[in-house]
Order: structure tokens, then C-alpha cells, then sequence
């Protein structure tokens, strides 16, 4: 169930309507209490106001109306320009980091203040029709009913309404800026180096404490997929504990971020007892699956986005080292935070020591062989993208152990090798 709801947070968070609705109800209560206070304290207690918005129920329907027009108009203009921006991530960065700009919270936060804005309006306009009638007017000795109060929330409304807007035209275009996309993608990669799974899980084992008891092997059962589709969300917590209950351990056979289809092996039970068909139920329920990946778990998922910005950088059509360049000083600040950061076990233990969950090994020879493999086709074409490559490989290769040094090196060697094949025996080696 847990995982459910994070996987529902999750698509809350890079949805388009999640803040914006939050703010129309919010303005609701705030219309209703602004109305509330006006009935309270009538216009002879706000003169001043009065007289600087106006002291009549036509001048404050005018003065509304022109408010109300202009936010829902600068609304359509703010949602165009979204728009834009997402069509054009779409087409020069990549499909796949649109979900940036949808999780972006100043886009959803502007669209949320003009359409919250409009309604304010149409809400104050409605009181104004409501309250100007014979008994009301009556009521109050003559009185006309103008909502002084509301108008000057309105008042203030517009004016932060003109900062909003200037705020947003800035940020439209640093928002769809390439560096400014590289270092928002590098630096949630770079935040999320520390809590890679399965650092937050459990508590670490010794490599002495993985090996599994025979009598674990008594009973062993596989756990398919009852639907298709990607791991978005895994509750790891949920299954330590569900081990610790039923006396097993659990093995993760498919990670987050994979692909899997009905009956996919999802995880491997070691049991000294029959496993019953309730526990498999609820192993189930540990998945939250999705019909594309996210960041919230999924650490290669940004990983792939950066790979992704240079293989277009790179391509025939785009053309554009610097962009390949600068994604890869990213890739380098994360590989060099996780050659520097300690390797958590894959054996994860419950409170009282008892290894409970293996998980998939992930290190430093994982990261290099996706990320520098995966870019090494379209980086042996471009002498400037390769020249920069290689000093990051040699950078790595630099004060670490030798098993670290061995991965970087094989895969500068590599490099140089495609590179000279690509660019027709240009000499690289004096670089290495």
C-alpha cells in the first residue's frame, strides 16, 4: 500500500492540475472569508478604501471585471508558453525530460495564481449581485453594498500578479536554457548519490553474513508480476519486515527502473517453511508499476537523461559538443562521489541482525560500464568531446584504488581505440 501511495504522489507531483486545483479551492476559502469580513464592516467603517477603489457597486463590477479579464487572458498567454517550452524539450533535449518541465513548480504555480486569481474575481462579482438588492440595501440603512475589503485583496492580487508575470517571462527561457537543464538533471543525480538504493534500506551485512543457511533452501518460491509495465516504486522496508515475520529472506530479482511483464520473476523466497500464497500477495503489493520510469527511486533513470542530452548533442543533426561536454562534467561529479563514498551491501539486515533482503549489486564498475559505454559511440566521433572524456577518465583514475584505476583505464583505452577508428587514426594515446 505504501508503495501505492508514493507512486500517487509521484505522478501528483509531475501532473499539471495538482497545485493549480489546490489554489482554487484555497481561494475559495479566502474569497468566502474577505466576503464574511465586508458584511461585518460595511463601507462607512472604509471610507478611504472607498475612495481609492471605489464607492459603488458599478465602479467595483468595472474594476473586477477588468481584473478578472486580464488574469485569464495572461493565463492562456502562460499556458502557451509552457507549452512551447515542453514542445521544444521535446524536440532538442528529449522526450524523456519533459517530465521536468511538467514537475517544474514555477510553471504550476504561475498557471495556479491566474486562473485562482479569475475565480476570486468572479466570486467577489457574485456577492456584489447577491447582496445590492431592496432587503439588503434596506437592511443597512440605504447602504449600498461594496465589498471594500475584497477589492483591495483584488488590488493586491493584480499587483503581484504584474511581478508574477515578469518572473515567469525570466524564467521561461533559463528554464529551456541547455546548461540550466544539464545542472537540474546533474544535481538531483548528484543529491541522490547518497541515498542510492540500497544505502536507506535495513542495515548493512558483512560479506561473512550473506551466505544463506541451508536450511533456507528447504523452500524456495518465485514471485511473478501480476501486471506490466516499469518499477517505479519499491518498498524495501515493507519487505525486511515481511521476512522478519515469516522467518525468510528475499531476493530481489527485478530492480527499479526495469521493464517487466505479467509472470516476470520479481523476487526469489528462501524459506525453511511452505511460503503461503498470502506472503506472495503481499510481496506483490511492495511494486508500484507505471507506464514510464521517474526519479523518485530510480537513480539510473538520471543517469539515462544525461546520456540521452549527449547522444543528441552529438548527433549529425544537433552538433553540439559543448553540450556533450557539459553533461559529462555532471556524470563526473557523480561518479567521483560515488568512487568517494562508501559502497553499501547488497545484504540488507532487520533490527536484530538477521539478514533478511539481498538486493542488486550496483557500484563503481556498474555506473562506469553504463555510462561511458553507452557514450563511447557517439563521443569517438567528436575530437573535442574526446579530448575532455579522457581527462575525466584520467581524473577518476586519479587517487583511487587500483581496482577503480583498472575500470577507468580500460575504458580510456577503449576510447582511444573507437576514436582512432572514427577519425581516422587521429593520435590520442599521449592524452591517456
Amino acid at each position: 500500500m505504501k508503495s501505492q501511495i508514493l507512486n500517487f504522489v509521484s505522478d501528483v507531483r509531475s501532473s499539471y492540475w495538482y497545485t493549480p486545483l489546490m489554489m482554487l479551492v484555497m481561494v475559495v476559502f479566502l474569497a468566502t472569508l474577505t466576503i464574511r469580513l465586508d458584511e461585518m464592516y460595511l463601507l462607512d467603517k472604509f471610507g478611504k478604501i472607498g475612495r481609492l477603489i471605489g464607492g459603488h457597486p458599478d465602479s467595483a463590477r468595472s474594476f473586477l471585471s477588468t481584473i478578472a479579464t486580464a488574469m485569464i487572458t495572461v493565463a492562456s498567454v502562460t499556458f502557451s508558453m509552457t507549452l512551447l517550452a515542453v514542445t521544444f524539450a521535446g524536440s532538442q533535449i528529449g522526450p524523456r525530460l519533459t517530465t521536468n518541465f511538467m514537475r517544474d513548480r514555477v510553471n504550476q504555480l504561475t498557471l495556479g495564481f491566474f486562473i485562482s486569481a479569475f475565480l476570486y474575481c468572479l466570486l467577489i462579482l457574485r456577492s456584489i449581485a447577491q447582496h445590492n438588492t431592496k432587503d439588503i440595501i434596506a437592511s443597512h440603512d440605504g447602504l449600498l453594498y461594496v465589498p471594500q475589503i475584497s477589492l483591495l485583496i483584488a488590488l493586491i492580487i493584480a499587483v503581484i500578479g504584474l511581478i508574477v508575470l515578469v518572473c515567469y517571462i525570466h524564467h521561461v527561457p533559463n528554464s529551456i536554457n541547455m546548461s540550466n537543464v544539464i545542472s537540474s538533471v546533474g544535481t538531483s543525480l548528484f543529491n541522490q548519490a547518497d541515498t542510492r538504493f540500497p544505502a536507506s534500506v535495513g542495515e548493512g551485512a558483512q560479506d561473512a553474513e550473506i551466505n544463506i543457511s541451508p536450511s533456507y533452501h528447504k523452500h524456495l518460491r518465485t514471485v511473478p508480476s501480476h501486471s506490466f509495465g516499469y518499477i517505479r516504486i519499491l518498498d524495501s522496508e515493507r519487505l525486511i519486515k515481511l521476512a522478519k515475520e515469516h522467518d525468510c529472506i528475499v531476493q530481489i530479482k527485478s530492480d527499479i527502473g526495469d521493464f517487466i511483464t505479467t509472470n516476470t520473476p520479481l523476487l526469489l523466497i528462501y524459506s525453511s517453511k511452505p511460503v503461503s500464497d498470502k506472503l506472495i500477495e503481499q510481496c506483490q503489493n511492495t511494486y508500484a508499476l507505471g507506464n514510464k520510469r521517474n526519479q523518485e527511486q530510480d537513480l539510473d533513470f538520471l543517469v539515462h537523461e544525461l546520456i540521452e542530452i549527449i547522444a543528441r548533442a552529438l548527433s549529425s543533426s544537433v552538433n553540439d559538443p559543448f553540450t556533450a561536454i557539459n553533461a559529462l562534467d555532471w556524470l563526473h561529479l557523480f561518479l567521483k562521489k560515488i568512487v568517494d563514498s562508501h559502497q553499501p551491501s547488497r545484504a540488507r539486515k532487520d533490527a536484530k541482525g538477521q539478514v533478511r533482503l539481498l538486493t542488486p549489486f550496483k557500484d563503481v564498475t556498474y555506473y562506469a560500464e553504463m555510462i561511458f559505454t553507452n557514450t563511447r559511440l557517439y563521443v569517438c566521433k567528436d575530437y573535442m568531446t574526446t579530448i575532455h572524456a579522457l581527462k575525466v577518465l584520467q581524473q577518476l583514475s586519479t587517487n583511487t584504488g587500483e581496482k577503480n584505476k583498472i575500470i577507468f583505464d580500460d575504458h580510456a583505452h577503449a576510447l582511444i581505440k573507437d576514436a582512432k577508428v572514427a577519425m581516422k587514426n587521429m593520435s590520442l594515446v599521449e592524452l591517456l
